[in-house]
């Protein structure tokens, strides 16, 4: 077992109004990380129901739409 190593997390943006954000979240261990986003405390996820503006990646990212 391996512990996680964060190698790029999530910068301070500053983007231009109606842009796409895109925070990125590389990690690694062994075994492999779960990456999760929290927002108020509350794991952000992505389907039916859910702001069609959020989407958590494949790669762990988090983008959201303006």
């Amino acid at each position: 077992m391996v512990a996680p190593i964060i190698y790029h997390g999530a910068d301070n943006q500053t983007l231009p109004v109606d842009s796409t954000a895109l925070l990125p979240c590389l990690a690694s261990a062994e075994p492999a990380p779960v990456i999760f986003w929290l927002k108020d405390s509350t794991p952000v996820t992505t389907g039916p129901g859910r702001d069609p503006r959020i989407n958590v990646m494949d790669s762990g990212a988090l983008e959201i739409q303006r």
